[in-house]
């Protein structure tokens, strides 16, 4: 302990000593910077001077040389001048940033992706498992994850199920009318085939493409007034899905400023961070909401889809809140079907409610622990993953796991980086 002691004093005598040596070596810096700054305004004067005498000289030139009506002159000229060039140059800008109206514009697919996309070759495309591109459906599905920033809610199965699939399900809108970013559906023969709207113009559809066992990426095109006619006899066009997603407007508060993610994930962010929840818990959540709704106002305003297990109309909202849960939901957030913002706020009650008070209490949810485990999450996209696995097991609790949860998580992390 002695030697501890001794040890102690002599540290803090050192310390004190480089306190000592840092306040002098502080002192001379500043002195110098004070030098330096002197030096800087007298040579700056001096070049001031000498540029105005230069002005003079050039005015007293042209005064001789051009009269005073002829200076008249020459400034309206100047001013002309400029404010053409401050004309053509803010529209040379609005040009170089592809922004119309307050917009992204649509970006066409014209080449083949890289095979280090995530959308098209890793394991978020759901057909990248199994066998990947080159694929027409693996493409499409990865085309429009490319778009939108979020995994599309498309049929995994094959081509020719994709159009009825969607419209039994009410996912996206659908038509006869080519549109960009839309998913065109063919069948065939023995099967069928998708493609993605990438430019019309001139009267002309032109679609990107990948084919099973074929070509990995490919374009073709069709005349607008017959858009089916790709070349192929025995095809026939079944329609087109809008599954691609336009951005919005920009917002710059927080996190949520990546016009490629969906309005629901920045409507919920937005609420979120407000309440003081990092980008973690946030993705963490929204990895659970998506895999309950896919974001979708059918199912979050009208309840039910299949991972909540439940009977129409005894679930709802966006967490598809289930049995006794979706009643009191309904009871303590009137507006739950109107209004999705009412079911954040009912989200983030049960969330701090934490369990406590009775069951008929408001904003009672049975869960526990589930916000200070969030909490205690690093705010990164790890984190993200362990905040949807916390939410689920605290809080939603499903029978089919949290494993995609997580991925979703860490997708909407990358969609709100």
């Amino acid at each position: 302990m002695d030697d501890y002691n001794d040890a102690e004093q002599l540290a803090g005598v050192g310390g004190s000593a480089l306190r000592g040596a840092g306040k002098i070596a502080n002192a001379a810096t500043r002195r110098l910077r004070e030098k330096a700054i002197k030096k800087a305004k007298k040579e700056s004067a001096a070049a001031i001077r000498k540029v105005a005498h230069l002005v003079k000289m050039v005015i007293a030139g042209l005064i001789s040389i051009l009269g005073p009506i002829g200076i008249i002159v020459l400034s309206f000229v100047v001013i002309i001048f400029m404010a053409f060039g401050a004309t053509a140059g803010s529209s040379s800008s609005a040009g170089g940033t592809g922004m119309v109206g307050g917009s992204q514009q649509f970006t066409p697919r014209l080449t083949a992706p890289s095979t280090s996309s995530r959308y098209y070759y890793s394991t978020d495309n759901p057909f990248y498992p199994a066998y990947g591109m080159p694929n027409c459906t693996a493409y499409a599905f990865g085309r429009i994850y490319e778009l939108n920033g979020s995994r599309p809610n498309l049929c995994t199965g094959n081509a020719e199920m994709w159009y009825d699939y969607n419209k039994s399900h009410n996912y996206y809108p659908y038509g006869s009318t080519p549109k960009l970013g839309a998913v065109a559906v063919w069948v065939h023969p023995g099967g069928g085939h998708v493609a993605v709207v990438e430019k019309i113009e001139n009267n002309t559809v032109t679609y990107s493409n990948s084919a099973y066992n074929g070509t990995n990426f490919y374009l073709n095109t069709a005349p607008l007034s017959d858009p089916g006619n790709v070349g192929a006899t025995d095809w026939t066009l079944q329609g087109y899905i809008y599954a691609y997603t336009p951005p919005i407007s920009n917002t710059s508060s927080g996190i949520v400023n990546n016009l490629s993610a969906p309005q629901f994930e920045r409507q919920f962010a937005t609420f979120f961070e407000a309440k003081g929840f990092n980008k973690a818990m946030i993705c963490g959540m929204l990895g659970n909401i998506f895999r309950e709704t896919s974001y979708l106002p059918s199912n979050y305003f009208a309840g039910y889809v299949p991972d909540a297990f439940g009977a129409v109309g005894n679930s709802g909202g966006i967490c598809m809140w289930y049995g006794d849960n979706c009643t009191r939901f309904k009871r303590d957030c009137p507006n739950w079907g109107v209004d999705v913002t009412a079911q954040f706020e009912y989200l983030y009650q049960t969330l701090i409610k934490d369990g406590q008070g009775s069951y008929n209490d408001k904003y009672y949810y049975w869960c526990t622990g589930c916000l200070s485990r969030m909490q205690a999450v690093p705010n990164t996209k790890d984190g993200a993953r362990q905040a949807a696995r916390i939410f689920h097991d605290y809080y939603e609790r499903s029978a089919t796991g949290s494993a995609d949860r997580m991925e979703f998580a860490a997708t909407t992390w990358d969609n709100l980086s």
